[in-house]
C-alpha cells in the first residue's frame, strides 16, 4: 500500500485535468500492475470553494485491500486549525 499527497491531477482518480506527475503515476501504476483506491472524491480542500484530487492510495491487487474492504468515514471538519480529512478505515 502506497500513500501519499503527490500533488499529481489526473481523470483516473477524478481530477478535471492531468499533470505530468499524474502521468508518472499513471504509468508507474499501468507497468507494475497497480490499483488505484481513490474514488473520485475529493482529497484536498482550501476554503469553501476549492477541492482537488492530489492524495493517492495506490495497493497491489494481491494485497487483500479493495475498494470493498475500506470504510470511509465522514469528512472531519477542524476549521480552528484550517484543515479538512477524511477518515478512512481498513480491515485486513
Amino acid at each position: 500500500i502506497i500513500c501519499g499527497d503527490r500533488n499529481a491531477h489526473s481523470p483516473v482518480w477524478g481530477s478535471h485535468k492531468t499533470n505530468t506527475n499524474g502521468i508518472i503515476i499513471q504509468e508507474a501504476v499501468n507497468e507494475n500492475g497497480l490499483c488505484i483506491l481513490n474514488d473520485g472524491s475529493p482529497t484536498y480542500f482550501q476554503g469553501p470553494r476549492y477541492s482537488s484530487r492530489i492524495d493517492l492510495t495506490i495497493y497491489s491487487p494481491g494485497s487483500g485491500v479493495s475498494r470493498s474492504t475500506c470504510a470511509h468515514g465522514n469528512m472531519i471538519n477542524m476549521m480552528s486549525l484550517g484543515m479538512r480529512f477524511r477518515v478512512v478505515r481498513t480491515r485486513f
